[in-house]
């Protein structure tokens, strides 16, 4: 109190008083900035900014509250008539486009992620199917067979996520200047990640490696 202060670079304002902030900045990037309130020198000068509470639908009182204004004076101009909804979906509508963006190429990249894994897994089948046949001829069943595939998937599986996991770190940054809200991922959030997708990949696998069941030993070994 009684201190003087500044505002870019304009005439010093003496402080008469603190109060508390209001929550009224729609613009997620200058919500919870500092906030000084001065008077107005000409009031009125350029314009000016109404905000009224009804009861109902805004929409249907946005007629009444401008023939209200116009009532006062007819030749005040009156534009940027809209309810509160209306405003903040302006303003977050570049945030849910890119929320959405995001979250559609995220799932695109997971199904051909999914493709992808069921490929390389049928291929490597076709591959090893000499070995297959002979670890079978040595005793060892489909399931073992289909566990062993099963695990040697998985460990190239999260040998690729701890890259992938350290990157979106990096490209966190980026995101919270396009979304609203978002945050790097912590600890918990990768290790879910991790899990989710080794779920993923191990369907993938284990519905790739089901022929297994119907190989024929003897015509495998033939074939050798």
């Amino acid at each position: 109190m009684g201190h003087q202060l500044t505002s870019d670079g304009d005439t010093p304002w003496k402080i008469v008083g603190v109060v508390k902030g209001m929550e009224y900045e729609t613009d997620p990037t200058l919500a919870n900035s500092n906030q000084i309130f001065l008077p107005s020198v000409t009031p009125g000068s350029f314009f000016s900014t109404f905000v009224a509470r009804v009861d109902g639908r805004a929409e249907d009182h946005l007629a009444q509250i401008r023939d209200t204004i116009q009532s006062v004076d007819p030749q005040v101009p009156i534009f940027g008539a809209k309810s509160m909804e209306q405003r903040l979906n302006e303003v977050f509508a570049d945030p849910k486009f890119y929320r959405s963006a995001i979250w559609t190429f995220a799932g695109f990249a997971l199904l051909l992620a999914v493709i992808g894994i069921y490929g390389i897994v049928s291929y490597a089948v076709v591959q090893r199917t000499q070995e297959i046949g002979i670890r079978m001829a040595l005793g060892r069943t489909p399931a073992q067979l289909r566990s062993m595939l099963l695990r040697q998937g998985l460990s190239m599986i999260v040998a690729g996520a701890i890259p992938g996991i350290a990157g979106a770190q990096f490209t966190s940054r980026f995101l919270e200047s396009l979304m609203d809200g978002a945050k790097p991922i912590g600890p918990v959030t990768s290790a879910g990640l991790i899990l989710f997708f080794a779920v993923v990949a191990s369907a993938s696998i284990w519905s790739a490696t089901r022929r297994i069941a119907r190989f024929d030993i003897i015509s495998i070994l033939r074939s050798e």
